[in-house]
């Protein structure tokens, strides 16, 4: 199968088409998933962190009057009774727990506290579908999905436009410097591997919250 990542040329008029990306990569190398992700389908889960906007509910064992309801505020923090403020976005639910627990005990709170977190409401996780797809906009992820195959994906949001040329997807994903990463992707070529039944890096290409996906119009 040929390369299915081609290089976009950085020329002035595609920069605009494929709204003025600060940086070309076409290696898949980190799209595939880690040997810790399992695979299900069209998802990639992995040990879900939590983000920003979840709602959390924290709770220790015998002491049910330190139980609380939070939801992580923008700079990645929760109140917990007693201790405060304490920064948890970024953190699995386990690193969460034992922090937690830590700080009750450093602050001679609590000797040793049990501490349990359920998340009771998940932050909104999107893509951003743009171009030629039947139902351009926002699309939301299910809980704890970290990726999603850009097949399913799109099929899940309605699907392509009849205009639309599948050789001829955008894909920009953003980097922790805040410029993008944009991946010109065959469609087609993706969709022809896993009608095979080929499953590799090569049939796979995941779309993370965050990412914009841009299907540009057939040319006739």
């Amino acid at each position: 199968m040929k390369r299915l990542l081609q290089i976009i040329l950085l020329l002035p008029c595609f920069a605009l088409t494929t709204f003025g990306q600060d940086t070309i990569d076409t290696s898949n190398e980190n799209l595939s998933g880690s040997n810790e992700a399992l695979k299900i389908g069209g998802y990639r889960y992995g040990t879900y962190k939590i983000l920003i906007q979840d709602k959390l509910s924290v709770s220790i064992a015998g002491e049910p009057e330190l139980t609380v309801n939070e939801i992580v505020d923008r700079n990645g923090k929760i109140n917990i009774i007693y201790v405060g403020e304490v920064s948890v976005a970024g953190m699995t639910i386990k690193q969460a727990e034992e922090y937690i627990a830590n700080e009750y005990f450093r602050n001679q709170i609590l000797r040793a506290p049990n501490v349990r977190i359920k998340i009771i409401g998940y932050a909104p996780q999107e893509v951003l579908f743009l171009g030629e797809v039947r139902k351009p906009g926002p699309y939301r992820f299910p809980p704890e999905v970290e990726a999603m195959d850009l097949v399913e994906a799109v099929a899940r949001s309605g699907g392509l436009t009849s205009i639309a040329n599948p050789k001829k997807v955008v894909v920009k994903k953003k980097t922790e410097r805040g410029n993008y990463i944009a991946y010109k992707v065959n469609l087609e070529e993706l969709q022809r591997g896993l009608q095979e039944g080929l499953d590799d890096e090569d049939t796979r290409f995941y779309i993370q919250p965050g990412d914009i996906i841009f299907v540009h119009e057939s040319i006739f």
